[in-house]
């Protein structure tokens, strides 16, 4: 029986339309328009799942020779192909492309090249079963085999994330799973280049094999002896095929616990974590964090109020690129409760999130599923809500400046408050990160604290919320909004809550990998004292996101690198003066006209500037920062010590910018000629502290907390710094009198205290307690 042509197939008719009407929906999500990462990976998975078992039944029904049925495999994959294309091109004309030449390696090398693998795949189950007897046994046999071979590859992938470290994911059919959802940089074309090898030489046995079997009655026979040239390409595609898959860990096709732990190289051991780190980082730093891993899990186990069994293993990191590398997570950090693992990359001490990745795990203890984490039937359906809100609430920042409670007060004001139903669900990841993470981490530690850790613990573990707390959700959400009435925020407060929670999620964004690749490229440039490269880059930024203000202050610096100050003044104001703008991003462009007045010789109009700015920004390093530039007065020489050392560290030159090496030495400068003023020494302490020199820095604070700091700011700063840096050497003694001295101050930010406490409970300078305070987050680079 010979098989109709795909024109005259209504079997193949009907999966195109289904495949198109499917995909040209998916197209008209911003983050799914064009060509982009997001619509190749929902490509290669609604091709596979259609292609394959429609040419499975077509197959199998018509019974065709076999060279027939594989060249019906791939030309139907050709068709798939070239659907899927014309719909991403389609969308892309649509809504604009998103830097297409980039997009398009990607996007041929994945659900192009695995369409011709689902409907090769087709083919030769249908071949295999076209055999048998009745049409409706051939229908059913062809659809379910057809479906197994995507479903199986997935589930080899879904294997190794569950059995491994490696959250990423190549795949015949697919193509290229980056692994997370925050991860803005996809760098996997190069490792799908050299997997699509392997999908090759599967492809050319398939050809090799039809080639030379012929039908014979009911089965098939083999021509050795007149197709030899058939036979000798499959036996290379056979080769090619295991070649490429046995060297998958060479190749980064995918890892094991095994190879990361060959490829990093290092082991620290404490009494509950392992530290697995990478070739380059000091033992020292490796044996501390290991120290800070036993601290953090022992404080969480007073949170929960319980013991926590067993070791925990973090993988440490030489830099996101590596971590990308080897379990596919760039910027994200990840924890694997099942495994008792975490995945982090090098982050100085106090590491910014070592606590919240330890979190998660930690919470496994009482949650249940394969996956130890919270969710509907029994944790099989994860609920990120629970499961971000838990580690938030049990280890908060050692670096904000507003609580959880305070936060998401002023979301509440200003109507960004999201319903408590939306964000203890799958729809969490639907919200912006930072107001997602805030208001399930501020839930959670509300209710623990209004109804204590069993509850919460009996909450993650899978019972109703209205079981534990005898309450429902809405009522409890009442109550909770009611506490957050009595919270007091400040105006500044509210302004940088609308900056940092009324941006969209990432699927609401316009080309979120172009924008935010071509921003970092940009930067790198600038950098380089290339500017006119980094202006052409942001350029190109605001041709895709026209109100992205990064890129506009980003113009601002390119002139002042430049030299040309009225230019970069121009620039600067006018973001400073775009009425849509309140908050962060106006501070911001304040800020930097403030700085090429200072440029300029204007240092009485910087000053004036710094002011301004300071009323709108909470951020206590940011503040402390102008407090420092604020020393500067007009009547300053420029070179007199306090002037030229602010300048080296804070404005930098408009081309070179900051140099810590001639910052270093004016710093110095200042402490010998000004011996009654400690803010030279707390500046160098600071800054030795940031560069893992602690124990000059113990040394330089010591000699910053001996003599009078004028400065409120510096002073507490300078006392915090101690803390850590006393912490980290495991000086106790010097630890508690920071501590003690720090805690006497007043008009401490609340969300400082709190962190401070915690982080003098870790290592033993204070008494323990269950205190909590706001969400982690990445600390700042401000030095001062």
């Amino acid at each position: 029986m010979s098989l109709p042509s795909l024109k005259n197939s209504k079997l193949q008719a009907l999966s195109v339309v289904l495949c198109g009407a499917v995909l040209a929906g998916l197209g008209f999500l911003p983050l799914f328009a064009g060509p982009s990462y997001e619509f190749a990976l929902a490509c290669g998975i609604v091709v596979a799942l259609i292609a394959a078992p429609a040419n499975a039944i077509d197959v199998a029904l018509h019974q065709p020779s076999p060279a027939a049925a594989f060249q019906r495999g791939l030309t139907s994959g050709v068709l798939f192909a070239l659907l899927s294309l014309s719909i991403a091109v389609a969308h892309g004309v649509r809504a604009g492309f998103c830097d297409a030449w980039a997009q398009l390696p990607l996007f041929f090398l994945g659900p192009l090249v695995g369409a011709l693998c689902s409907g090769t795949w087709g083919a030769m189950a249908g071949l295999i079963l076209s055999p048998l007897d009745g049409r409706r046994r051939r229908v059913v046999l062809a659809l379910g085999v057809g479906l197994l071979g995507p479903l199986l590859s997935i589930a080899v992938s879904f294997g190794r994330y569950y059995a491994s470290p490696m959250i990423f994911a190549f795949d015949h059919f697919v193509g290229f799973f980056a692994g997370t959802l925050y991860d803005t940089e996809i760098d996997g074309a190069d490792r799908l280049l050299t997997y699509r090898v392997g999908s090759a030489g599967w492809l050319l046995l398939a050809f090799g094999f039809c080639a030379a079997l012929d039908r014979s009655g009911r089965g098939f026979s083999l021509e050795v002896r007149t197709r030899l040239v058939p036979l000798t390409l499959a036996i290379v595609g056979l080769a090619a095929g295991t070649a490429i898959a046995a060297r998958g860990p060479q190749l980064g096709h995918y890892q094991t616990a095994e190879t990361i732990r060959s490829t990093l190289g290092h082991v620290a051991k404490s009494r509950r974590c392992e530290v697995v780190y990478a070739v380059g980082i000091a033992k020292r730093d490796a044996d501390a964090l290991a120290r800070e891993c036993d601290e953090h899990v022992e404080q969480q186990e007073r949170f929960f109020e319980l013991r926590f069994e067993g070791k925990i293993t973090v993988f440490l990191f030489a830099s996101s690129a590596q971590k990308a590398q080897l379990m596919g997570a760039r910027d994200v950090y990840i924890a694997k409760p099942w495994r008792r693992e975490i995945y982090i990359q090098q982050g100085g001490y106090p590491h910014p999130v070592l606590g919240h990745e330890l979190a998660h795990v930690v919470a496994g203890a009482f949650a249940q599923g394969p996956f130890l984490v919270a969710g509907p039937l029994g944790g099989w359906i994860p609920d990120p809500g629970r499961i971000e809100g838990f580690a938030v609430a049990a280890s908060p920042s050692e670096n904000d400046d507003l609580t959880l409670q305070q936060w998401s007060r002023a979301m509440k004001d200003l109507q960004l408050l999201p319903p408590l139903s939306s964000v203890f669900k799958l729809s969490f990841l639907g919200q912006n990160s930072s107001t997602a993470y805030t208001v399930a981490g501020s839930f959670v530690q509300w209710l623990h604290r209004t109804h204590g850790a069993a509850a919460v613990k009996r909450w993650y573990g899978g019972e109703p919320v209205w079981t534990v707390t005898g309450k429902p959700l809405s009522q409890l959400e009442s109550e909770y909004h009611a506490f957050l009435d009595q919270v007091e925020v400040s105006a500044a407060a509210m302004n940088v809550a609308k900056t940092r929670f009324s941006q969209p999620a990432i699927f609401g964004r316009a080309c979120p990998h172009e924008v935010d690749q071509l921003t970092r490229l940009a930067g790198y440039h600038l950098n380089a004292q290339d500017p006119r490269k980094a202006e052409e880059l942001y350029r190109e930024v605001l041709a895709l996101d026209l109100d992205n203000y990064s890129a506009r202050l980003g113009l601002g610096d390119c002139s002042l690198k430049e030299r040309d100050l009225a230019a970069a003044s121009q620039r600067f104001e006018q973001v400073a003066r775009d009425v849509r703008l309140k908050g962060l991003w106006e501070a911001w462009a304040k800020e930097r006209v403030g700085n090429t007045a200072w440029v300029a010789g204007d240092i009485a109009a910087a000053r004036k500037l710094y002011r301004e700015t300071a009323e709108s920004v909470v951020d206590e390093d940011h503040l402390r920062s102008l407090d420092i530039k604020l020393l500067v007065t007009p009547d300053m020489a420029p070179t007199a010590p306090v002037r030229s050392a602010v300048h080296a560290l804070l404005i930098g030159d408009p081309t070179f910018g900051t140099d810590w090496t001639v910052a270093g030495a004016e710093l110095g400068r200042w402490s010998e000629l000004d011996p009654k003023d400690g803010t030279a020494d707390y500046l160098l302490g600071r800054n030795y502290f940031s560069r893992g020199r602690w124990e000059e820095a113990a040394a330089r604070l010591d000699q910053a907390l001996s003599k009078p700091l004028r400065l409120p700011r510096v002073l507490s700063e300078s006392l915090r710094t101690r803390l850590f840096v006393a912490c980290a050497l495991g000086q106790t003694t010097a630890a508690s009198q920071a501590y003690a001295r720090y805690g006497a101050l007043s008009d401490l930010p609340e969300a400082r205290r709190l962190s401070v406490q915690r982080l003098a409970e870790r290592c033993g300078a204070a008494a323990s307690s269950n205190s909590s305070g706001p969400e982690p987050t990445t600390p700042g680079s401000n030095l001062p």
